[in-house]
Order: C-alpha cells, then sequence, then structure tokens
C-alpha cells in the first residue's frame, strides 16, 4: 500500500463503486490507493501490502490504544478479525 493510503486516506466506498468490480479488483484498489482506506483500518492499524487471487496479504502495527494501561499484552484487539474474509473476495 502507497504511504499515503497507509496513513490516510480514510473513507468509504459507494455501493456503485463496489458493486461494479470484483472482489479481487476492489482488494488491489484498496491496495493501491484509488479506493480509501475503510475506517476501521485506522482504528485497528491494518493495511493490505499484498492482494493476489486466493491471497491477500496484511501488515499490522498495534497501537497504544490496543493495550491496558501498564499491561505490555494486547487486548481484545480486533484486526484479525476484520481481514479474515478477505481472502474469500479475491478467487
Amino acid at each position: 500500500m502507497t504511504e499515503l493510503n497507509k496513513n490516510g486516506n480514510v473513507g468509504l466506498v459507494s455501493r456503485v463503486d463496489a458493486a461494479s468490480v470484483s472482489g479481487l479488483e476492489f482488494l488491489r484498489r484498496l491496495l493501491d490507493g484509488t479506493y480509501p482506506r475503510p475506517p476501521f483500518s485506522k482504528e485497528t492499524d491494518i493495511w493490505p501490502v499484498s492482494i493476489e487471487a486466493g491471497r491477500a496479504v496484511f501488515e499490522a502495527m498495534p497501537s497504544a490504544r490496543s493495550f491496558r494501561e501498564g499491561d505490555t499484552r494486547s487486548t481484545a484487539w480486533p484486526a484479525p478479525d476484520a481481514v479474515c474474509p478477505c481472502p474469500k473476495m479475491s478467487p
């Protein structure tokens, strides 16, 4: 993902635009910055780095909001659950 899209450009894709492309093409457009990052990606600190047929690779960096104060263990970080459907979108 481009630095611009990894660090900003958060928004929503219209239903018309989303429905006009395949799941694979949709994910590729998220990756190249054609489509904005979904809002959850900013909150979960996760972004795609590689999209191909049947495979979606993401990077993530949990921020301080993912940890309890004074603790070093992550709490209920939702990022893995958020990306699990992506390989099914890219058959």
